[in-house]
């Protein structure tokens, strides 16, 4: 049976088609609810686009706020590739992490200036290469408030390294790889100035492996040092590559903290 996103709409949301330069993007807003809004951008996975974070960006919607849910590159309106054929992910998904967090600036300008964001209020989550370009525009963009990286990575160099290793397609990769690496959240931490941010990821993930996501997170906690309860890293047992309700649940939770800090 064919798989289809889920499209059906709320009746406590409304929804609007955006293009912010050449950024088809989707915002979601609570019904009859003035701004300013806290806003979140949303980033989708490789090989997903902005429709099949449809259901999700409702839930926040209800939840008031205002959500953005941008198409990648070579993803949605913006193309497609075959990206289970092997070598694709290699040579691609670094072109497409640098593409997102460069156009993190227009999209963030955009908030603020034509969708009345609070600038205050302006929140990052991304699942898988998602999440991994949540780490960046949240490393990129020191004033946003919070980030919630979903089995993705904040230890870029642990995790390219492997990509590299594997990838000879692209003559322009190793350059893309050392403009990475430069941005590297877990090289950055200066760069976090303590903000808060929780990481979710399923322990039976064999798409992106746990194992360098904790190990930023030992260094995180020695960077905040006494400031270590705004920071969580909440693992699913079971859980693959995906997300359940459970770590959506554990979203909304989180970003709904008064001060974003873990409770003792």
């Amino acid at each position: 049976m064919e798989f289809n996103s889920f499209q059906k709409e709320s009746p406590f949301v409304n929804k609007e088609r955006i293009i912010i330069g050449k950024i088809p993007c989707l915002v979601y807003r609570p019904k009859e609810t003035p701004g300013p809004y806290p806003t979140i951008i949303n980033y989708h996975g490789w090989s997903s686009n902005k429709e099949f974070q449809h259901f999700k960006a409702t839930i926040l919607a209800v939840y008031g706020y205002q959500v953005m849910v941008p198409d990648a590159m070579h993803h949605g309106e913006r193309g497609s590739l075959n990206y289970t054929e092997e070598g694709k992910l290699e040579a691609y998904l670094h072109k497409v992490l640098l593409k997102n967090i460069e156009e993190s600036d227009q999209l963030l300008d955009y908030a603020l200036n034509h969708l009345e964001a609070d600038e205050k209020e302006v929140s990052i989550i991304g699942h898988s290469m998602g999440g991994f370009t949540a780490a960046g525009v949240f490393t990129r963009h020191p004033w946003l408030k919070t980030m919630v990286v979903i089995n993705g990575s904040c230890a870029w160099q642990r995790m390219l390294l492997n990509v590299k290793q594997k990838n000879e397609i692209d003559e322009a990769l190793p350059r893309e790889i050392q403009l990475l690496k430069a941005m590297d959240p877990e090289q950055n931490l200066d760069r976090f100035l303590k903000r808060p941010f929780l990481l979710i990821h399923g322990e039976e993930d064999d798409t992106v492996p746990m194992e360098p996501q904790q190990l930023f997170f030992e260094n995180a906690k020695d960077y905040y040092g006494k400031d270590q309860k705004k920071i969580r890293f909440y693992k699913i047992p079971e859980i693959p590559h995906a997300v359940s309700m459970h770590m959506f649940e554990q979203v909304i939770t989180w970003l709904g903290k008064d001060d974003l800090t873990i409770d003792k």
